[in-house]
């Protein structure tokens, strides 16, 4: 049955392909970070062709067949077509979220930044992908400008990407800082929740048909064990080892006397929901800043004869009053990550020379044609930073008792959320109610749930999204709920794990203390190599690595150099292949080395590196 008015289905250039009318099961949909579209259903005498690009105009919004469609023949002279057409940013999908160097695109890459960063690198590939003239505002004009909207984390963050597309990887940055994007005219935004408004009653029997509930993709927890980073403790803190998800790791606890946080005063077992949070950027740390720089400059020989220059930068910090070298932390290198400038949210191994009571930064070698820091890209006077590594509570004591205060926070900030209800709830609209009080709410509208299946009779809630009738948009079904939804939309889709250690960064090395690796191997040398040449990050993972492999009899009889081994497998050096090696340990306890398939024994915590 075809009702209501007439649409227009345009070819890319805007030419007129057919008219038709809204059949009742036509919609719009929308739901946050998954999905934006008009839904047409209509069938033809005739087959037409309808290539990628085709498009309506819905409400002054621009929406077009990604894909070109094939309709289905129910007989010779009967042609039924479900078309979807999508918003702007659904077509997101199709392009690489790539990352820019040198006018060189890298699908796997690793970056550790704030919120804002991410989000300038996707604005960059959109404009690469489309050029602005592709896109339009809601008001159907074309715009010029596609700009980083609002962005609300602040938080620095490392994450990996591999060869996933604009529309995942923005999911991908939201589902990391635990928020929400948003397209909404030219600008994107990352909120840390999607909600505005006054909230507006939405009560069955009322407003509403009928209110549905459906179990949520987050656990709800009352109960919480919160821990921080590992970074700046004593080995003996707290004089326990603490186990966290199955690994026996030294965390920062709670203050003393609180060694778990509950959502409400009271709780009895039955109401108990325990769960693990681990809070990576808090831990005991100072406030530095960068005081005085400076850079000298070297010369050295590559592996085929030719000339290669850098630079290595001195950075001075006159608060420090203490030689970090003192405090050092067993099988730690000393770390800085800056916290503002034009390398903020980047990490480097550091040199501390007593003498000059500056640090010297170890350069980063991205690839052959990047290093850091660079010209470009170097410390200012200014720039604030953290020292990491060390044993900070030797030099105050307040450091660690602030950071535990931090941590107990921040935990119930956490848990004040992840406490709530976390059910999903799907409300079907009395749309003769809602056409008298013009209800016709958008995503992230907050509401107020009533209903007899609701505890205390009611729910505050925010919409999450909804299906509109395009004839009758008060026809419609709601889904309320406070937990985001992280899906990916690719075709392969990947699990989180997958997407955690996928991708590629770096392993970091000085030029002018680099050691070969010795050989027969010994475990002990290992913190040498590790020194010379991986991120500190590295250093378990190759220890539990020699550990697991020592034994292992092809290695031996084939006289194979065990340390050469974990080197090349998972963390090379060679400048020839500055590309390091991938290991997924995740799904499978296999893996090859040089056409060999191995097993691993035991249990092996996969790392990237």
């Amino acid at each position: 049955m075809i009702t209501g008015s007439d649409i227009d289905i345009l070819d890319p250039n805007g030419s007129l392909i057919l008219t038709t009318g809204f059949s009742k099961d036509d919609s719009r949909k929308r739901e946050i970070m998954k999905e934006n579209s008009v839904n047409l259903s209509l069938f033809l005498n005739a087959p037409i062709t309808l290539p990628p690009g085709s498009y309506v105009m819905y409400e002054g919004e621009k929406f077009q067949l990604v894909d070109e469609y094939k309709p289905i023949e129910e007989n010779l002279q009967k042609y039924k077509y479900e078309l979807k057409f999508e918003a702007n940013e659904m077509r997101l999908r199709k392009f690489i979220l790539f990352y820019s160097r040198q006018d060189l695109l890298e699908s796997n890459w690793t970056l550790t930044s704030d919120a804002a960063s991410f989000m300038n690198i996707v604005i960059l590939m959109i404009r690469r992908a489309f050029g602005d003239a592709h896109w339009q505002d809601t008001t159907g004009a074309y715009t010029h400008t596609w700009n980083v909207g609002t962005v609300e984390p602040t938080a620095i963050m490392t994450i990996s990407f591999s060869d996933v597309n604009i529309f995942d990887g923005l999911t991908q940055i939201a589902e990391q800082y635990e928020a929400e994007w948003l397209v909404e005219g030219t600008n994107i935004h990352l909120f840390n929740k999607l909600q505005v408004g006054t909230a507006v009653d939405l009560q069955r029997e009322v407003h509403l048909k009928s209110i549905q509930r459906s179990q949520g993709d987050k656990k709800r927890i009352t109960r919480l064990y919160a821990f921080g980073s590992t970074r700046n403790l004593n080995p003996n803190y707290r004089n326990t080892n603490t186990v966290v998800e199955g690994i026996v790791q030294r965390r920062l606890q709670l203050p003393a006397g609180t060694p778990y946080i509950d959502s409400e005063a009271g709780l009895q077992p039955d109401e108990v929901i325990e769960g693990i949070k681990i809070f990576e950027e808090v831990y005991p740390k100072g406030n530095n800043s960068v005081t005085g720089v400076r850079f000298q400059q070297f010369q050295d020989i590559d592996d085929e004869g030719n000339p290669v220059n850098w630079t290595i930068y001195y950075i001075t910090d006159s608060s420090i009053t203490f030689n970090p070298n003192d405090y050092l932390l067993p099988n730690e290198a000393l770390r800085i990550v800056f916290q503002s400038g034009g390398l903020n949210g980047r990490e480097f191994d550091v040199n501390w020379h007593q003498d000059a009571q500056e640090f010297e930064i170890i350069n980063e070698e991205l690839a052959d044609y990047l290093t850091l820091p660079n010209d470009t890209l170097n410390p200012d006077v200014g720039d604030a930073f953290v020292l990491y590594n060390f044993d900070i509570k030797a030099v105050a004591d307040h450091y660690v008792t602030d950071a535990e205060q931090e941590l107990l926070t921040e935990a119930k900030a956490w848990l004040d959320n992840n406490s709530k209800d976390t059910d999903v709830y799907t409300c079907e609209t009395n749309p003769i109610k809602c056409r008298e009080l013009d209800y016709d709410f958008d995503i992230g509208q907050s509401v107020t749930l009533k209903s007899v299946i609701l505890d205390g009779g009611q729910r505050e809630s925010r919409i999450m999204g909804y299906k509109k009738n395009l004839y009758d948009q008060y026809i419609c079904t709601y889904t309320a709920g406070d937990n985001s939804k992280y899906s990916r939309l690719a075709t392969v889709e990947k699990t989180v794990s997958e997407l955690q250690y996928a991708g590629k960064t770096t392993c970091v090395y000085s030029r002018t203390n680099a050691v070969k690796a010795p050989s027969p191997p010994q475990t002990a040398s290992i913190p040498l190599v590790f020194s010379a040449f991986c991120n500190p990050f590295c250093f378990n993972f190759l220890q539990n690595a020699v550990n697991l492999l020592q034994n292992h009899v092809y290695l031996y009889q084939n006289n194979i150099d065990l340390l050469e081994f974990v080197l090349n497998c998972f963390c090379p050096i060679s400048k020839k292949s500055p590309s390091p090696s991938i290991i997924h340990l995740i799904d499978t306890p296999y893996f090859l080395f040089k056409s060999k398939m191995f097993k691993i024994r035991g249990s092996l915590n996969p790392f990237l590196i």
